[in-house]
C-alpha cells in the first residue's frame, strides 16, 4: 500500500513538472513574441532562448531566433537556428524564406533563390515572398522569372507600388523605355515622396528624350534628398546634352562633394569646367585624373573635343 502511494506522489509530481514546463515555455513564447512585435529585438532575443531550455526542438523559437540573428548580420547563427528548426518542420515556408534573406544577405544568390522559390513554391499567394525571389532574380539578371514573380504580385494586388516600380527596372534594363515609364509613372503617382522611384521615372523620361519632364523629376528627387548623388550625376548630364553649361557644372559639383573619390564624377566635372571657360581648375582635375586612371582623363579629353573633331 505504501509502495503504491509513493509511487502515485512520484506520478504527480512529474506530471505537475511537465505541465509547469509547458506553461512556462507558452509564456516565454507570448513574452517573445509581444517584444518582436514591439521592436525590443534584444528582449525577443533573450526570451526565445529561454523558451529552447524548456523545448530546445520548439520551431516557433529556433525560426524567430534565426530571423534576429539576420537582423543582428550575426549570419552564421542565423542559419544555424534557421536549419535547426528546418530540420523540425520542413513545411513552413516562412522558414524558406528566411533562409532565403539570410543568404541573399551573405551573397550566396543560387541558395538564396532556391529557397525563396520554395517559400513560392509553398505559399504562391503571399506578396513577401514573391517580392523576395522578384526582387533577387532582377538583380541577378534572371529577369523572365522576375517577371513572373511580380506580375503575380500585381495581380493579386493591383494596387502595390513596389511591385511596379520592380517592373519598371526590369523593362529599363531591357531599354524598354516605353515600359518602364508606364510602370515608373504608376509607381512615382501612388508613392510621390519616394526619391527613388522619381529618380527611374525621370531615368526613364530621361532615355525617351523627354528631357524636360526629366529634368522637374530630378529636381523633385533632389528635393527629396538632396544627398542623392546618381540624381545629381544625371541631372548633370542631362544640362550638358542641353548645353546648360552652368547647371551642369552645378549638378556635378555637388556629385563630387557628395562621393569625392568617384572617377565618373571627377571626369564629369573636369569637362564641365572647360565647357565653362574655367581652364585653370579643369587642368588641375584632369592632372590628379592622369595620376589616378589615365584612362579616365582620356574620357575627360574626348568629352571635352569628342574624337575626329
Amino acid at each position: 500500500m505504501r509502495t503504491s502511494l509513493v509511487k502515485v506522489v512520484i506520478f504527480l509530481v512529474i506530471m505537475a513538472s511537465i505541465g509547469n514546463a509547458e506553461d512556462s515555455l507558452s509564456v516565454y513564447l507570448k513574452k517573445a513574441g509581444g517584444a518582436f512585435g514591439a521592436n525590443d529585438y534584444p528582449r525577443a532575443l533573450e526570451l526565445f532562448h529561454r523558451a529552447l531550455d524548456f523545448d530546445s526542438l520548439n520551431v516557433n523559437a529556433l525560426r524567430n531566433l534565426g530571423v534576429l540573428y539576420s537582423m543582428k548580420k550575426d549570419y552564421a547563427r542565423s542559419l544555424e537556428y534557421l536549419k535547426k528548426a528546418l530540420a523540425q518542420d520542413s513545411t513552413d515556408p516562412e522558414i524558406f524564406n528566411s533562409l532565403g534573406i539570410t543568404y541573399s544577405s551573405i551573397g550566396d544568390t543560387v541558395k538564396a533563390i532556391s529557397n525563396y522559390r520554395r517559400a513560392v513554391s509553398m505559399e504562391g499567394t503571399n506578396l513577401d515572398f514573391l517580392h523576395n525571389l522578384g526582387s533577387i532574380c532582377l538583380t541577378s539578371g534572371r529577369h523572365d522569372e522576375a517577371r513572373k514573380a511580380l506580375e503575380k504580385m500585381i495581380e493579386l494586388d493591383t494596387t502595390d507600388t513596389e511591385a511596379h516600380f520592380l517592373m519598371g527596372n526590369i523593362y529599363l534594363t531591357r531599354k524598354d523605355y516605353v515600359k518602364a515609364e508606364q510602370f515608373f509613372d504608376i509607381a512615382a503617382e501612388r508613392s510621390p515622396k519616394q526619391p527613388r522611384y522619381l529618380f527611374y521615372q525621370a531615368q526613364a523620361k530621361d532615355r525617351l528624350k523627354k528631357r524636360d519632364e526629366a529634368e522637374v523629376i530630378y529636381k523633385k528627387a533632389l528635393e527629396l534628398y538632396p544627398d542623392y548623388f546618381e540624381a545629381h550625376q544625371r541631372l548633370g548630364v542631362l544640362y550638358v546634352i542641353q548645353e546648360k553649361f552652368p547647371e551642369a557644372l552645378v549638378q556635378f559639383r555637388e556629385a563630387a562633394k557628395i562621393r569625392p573619390g568617384d572617377i565618373d564624377t571627377q571626369v564629369f566635372l573636369g569637362a564641365a569646367l572647360m565647357y565653362n571657360n574655367m581652364t585653370e581648375e579643369a587642368e588641375k582635375v584632369y592632372d590628379s585624373l592622369v595620376v589616378r586612371n589615365p584612362e579616365a582623363a582620356q574620357k575627360m579629353l574626348n568629352l571635352i573635343q569628342p574624337e575626329g573633331e
